[in-house]
């Protein structure tokens, strides 16, 4: 598939839109200008999420936001008001060819399918949420907060059409983010760097940005954990801005703000954020209060309107939103007798387990969090110290949470195997790089300018990455997926209308069922009335066989869609069997027929 350029021009524009609405909506001076796409996002999501709470259009609330942004511009351009700064734009330059090759890439996984895209496709279709009194949504989690479908839509809203792969985008430009934010942490405490130490900087720090991110797969994908990362990162880096300076004197007015909007950036993006914000804001109490005592704590105080305002809108309006519109639509915590503290130790054993696959975020965020201890001990602490003290302050919590929700939340089945615990504990993981940069940068010789070549090479290394390992970082869908995907988008175009399908898929725990509901659903095209009614898998349970066996006598299957189709299967169909190829069965003359076949690749098998 070849780079779209459309998109990519079209989502640089959305998110250069965000950097100036976010730089405009900081009182005063002294914010801190790499931050300005994320306090903008935040802004802009809040706006979309209230009018789209309200059953305003969101199309029209993502206009208001472009008109807000091209006054901001106006306004920037009069004041000679920079925006988002040397190092975010030598980032974002460096990040172009990854960002192409996330232009001509098609969903990958798992969550895409379920509910992100879903999400995202709902709102571009019916121009809204979805209510009571709409047409119901076949996502997974329809309330899961919007604020990726709502950057896919407004890509989507610029380009004409819906843009899928317009969530790699984000991603990609939010890691361009944190490096810029890491070079504020280097300057945080070495002082200014000259243009070009920030231009030498932009380099290693997005190569650490792009290290300390889960599997490529992630960073390609509309899963919301790259912005999750880069949010809080810069609620923590911001945070830690604020400590120094109030002990230097200043003024914090602009960064409580620049907090306040990151942080309704970050609950608006996933369900558990609420709690990563909590763990940095104690953290940061905590250093507050160490330092200074119980008045150490009142400058902080007065600024809770900032810090926390935006945030408690957006989480108050989005639960409202949930409550009344949605309920049963997020994670939920099940009654006590169905957790399972028995699997505690194996929990534990599993969370170490996983970190062993991809050790240099985990490692990173341990030094960090062992640094944070130890600086809690130092009389007077070096800036670096208070940094790592934030880091292991929400490490500490956060791993006890997601301990407790493989415990009381996920099935046993995942919680025995730790699922996705290298993807959730990625959250800190980026603040802990700006921590260990901070740690770095202290211990630097100071004068030394030996390392402006070295950073130079190491961005021109980042900028041709896709060319010097392009098998390592091209994200490459799984067998069964793609093939999934290709049956998906080949029936949404041949099967007759109002066709309505079981998917069969013995083994298989639905992916399947949710890669072809997605594809028959064509968001931006005639449907025809194509749907998927019933599923026979591994969640279906004990029920899979009967589902199967009687699927001829259901008037409401008119075909049968199966991955594959092994002896017992296929006896209950009454067919051949098929082990080696995904088959679309139709009605025949007193039994089902094999119409159709797709070569299942061994590697799929």
């Amino acid at each position: 598939m070849m780079p779209d350029l459309t998109v990519l021009l079209c989502g640089l524009l959305v998110y250069a839109g965000c950097a100036v609405l976010g730089a405009a909506a900081v009182p005063g001076g002294g914010r801190l200008r790499a931050a300005d796409p994320l306090v903008g996002l935040g802004l802009a999501s809040a706006i979309v999420t209230v009018a789209a709470v309200l059953r305003l259009p969101p199309a029209l609330a993502l206009a208001g936001c472009a008109v807000l942004a091209a006054a901001a511009l106006v306004w920037h351009a009069l004041r000679r008001r920079a925006v988002g700064g040397t190092a975010l734009l030598a980032a974002a330059i460096l990040a172009l060819p990854l960002m192409a090759l996330a232009a001509a890439t098609s969903p990958l996984l798992w969550d895409d399918f379920m509910h992100w895209l879903v999400n995202a496709g709902y709102v571009w279709r019916h121009g809204g949420l979805p209510w009571p009194d709409a047409e119901p949504s076949f996502s997974i989690w329809p309330a899961y907060p919007y604020t990726v479908p709502f950057w896919i839509v407004a890509v989507s809203e610029i380009a004409g059409r819906f843009v899928e792969n317009a969530a790699g985008l984000l991603n990609l430009l939010l890691l361009a983010t944190g490096a810029a934010l890491l070079v504020a942490v280097v300057e945080g405490v070495r002082g200014p760097l000259t243009r070009l130490g920030r231009l030498a900087l932009a380099g290693p720090a997005l190569g650490a940005m792009l290290i300390l991110t889960p599997e490529w797969e992630i960073v390609f994908s509309a899963y919301a954990d790259i912005a999750t990362a880069v949010a809080t990162m810069a609620c923590g880096v911001i945070g830690w801005t604020m400590l120094e300076r109030h002990r230097a004197g200043g003024d914090v007015r602009a960064l409580a703000w620049q907090l306040g909007w990151c942080a309704a950036a970050l609950v608006n993006l996933k369900q558990p954020n609420i709690l990563l914000l909590a763990l940095l804001l104690g953290g940061g109490g905590l250093m507050a209060l160490r330092e200074g005592g119980w008045p150490g704590l009142l400058p902080w105080l007065r600024r809770l309107p900032a810090l926390l305002g935006p945030a408690a809108l957006v989480f108050l309006v989005w639960r409202h939103y949930v409550g009344g519109a949605a309920p049963g639509g997020e994670f939920t915590v099940p009654p006590t007798e169905m957790w399972h503290f028995d699997m505690a130790p194996q929990v534990a054993a599993a969370m170490w387990r996983t970190t062993l696959a991809d050790p240099f975020p985990i490692v990173t965020l341990f030094a960090a969090a062992l640094w944070g201890l130890v600086a809690l001990r130092r009389r007077v602490p070096a800036p670096g110290d208070r940094l790592a003290v934030l880091v292991g302050t929400g490490w500490a919590g956060y791993y006890a949470f997601l301990w407790f929700v493989y415990l009381a939340v996920f099935s046993p089945f995942e919680a025995e195997r730790a699922a996705q615990f290298d993807r959730y504990s990625s959250h800190l993981a980026l603040l802990a790089g700006a921590a260990m940069a901070a740690a770095i940068a202290q211990r630097w010789p100071a004068g030394g300018r030996r390392w402006l070549p070295a950073g130079l090479a190491a961005g021109i290394a980042v900028l041709l990455l896709p060319l010097l390992a392009p098998a390592a970082v091209r994200p490459a869908s799984s067998p069964a997926t793609a093939l999934f995907d290709a049956m998906g988008r080949d029936l949404a175009e041949t099967l007759p209308r109002g066709a309505r399908l079981l998917a069969v898929d013995p083994g298989g725990h639905r992916l399947f069922t949710f890669v072809l509901r997605y594809r028959l659903w064509r968001i931006a095209a005639d449907d025809r009335d194509l749907r998927v009614v019933a599923s026979a898998d591994l969640l279906a349970g004990d029920k899979a066989d009967s589902i199967v066996a009687g699927a001829f006598a259901d008037p409401a299957v008119t075909h049968v869609a199966a991955a594959h189709l092994p002896p017992n299967e296929a006896a209950l169909l009454g067919v051949a069997p098929a082990p080696d190829s995904a088959v679309l069965l139709a009605r025949g003359d007193g039994g089902w027929e094999i119409v159709r076949r797709w070569q299942r690749p061994p590697e799929a098998k």
